[in-house]
């Protein structure tokens, strides 16, 4: 019984990462017909959601701390933010194939720091596709887990309205 767990432990991480995910390819599983985006291959330390008032999530003494622009915080459940980071690491999008011009209007929306210190950011453009490390693309789960991030703070149409301005 505890070998079988252990296989699924394993095929669960496998499947999460890049390395994984190909040697299934290889023996025809297809898993990832679909394109994806691997946002987050380390452990997430600090989001930042980018909004007039930026808002943040960090990870400190084992518990998700939300921060407002005010200095106002509060814990945020331990489970329903690692639920978040599952289920939105690795997000299936549809890969853009026109370029993003030098000119275009990005606009910071999310910025993450990662535990090894790295950081990622995400920018929106005009016409609603997200850009991240150079790829433009779109993702209904993108949009998704926006939300839901949103929702932490009670303000999960936060994307919409800076899109709007």
């Amino acid at each position: 019984m505890s070998v079988g767990l252990t296989a699924t432990i394993y095929g669960i991480i496998a499947l999460k990462s890049d390395y994984g995910s190909t040697i299934f390819e290889a023996f025809g599983f297809g898993l990832h017909s679909k394109n994806y985006v691997a946002w987050c291959q380390q452990r997430v330390a600090k989001i930042e959601i980018l909004t007039e008032e930026p808002l943040q999530i960090s990870e400190k003494d084992r518990k998700w701390i939300a921060r407002r622009s005010d200095d106002s915080s509060f814990e945020i459940n331990y489970l329903n933010m690692e639920r978040w980071l599952g289920r939105y690491c690795q997000i299936t999008v549809d890969e853009s194939s026109e370029q993003v011009p030098l000119d275009a209007d990005l606009r910071p929306i999310l910025r993450v720091q990662l535990l090894d210190g790295t950081k990622k950011s995400f920018f929106v453009l005009g016409d609603g596709r997200y850009f991240l490390k150079g790829r433009a693309f779109r993702s209904q789960e993108f949009d998704e887990g926006l939300k839901a991030l949103g929702g932490f703070f009670g303000a999960p149409d936060w994307l919409q309205a800076k899109l709007s301005k």
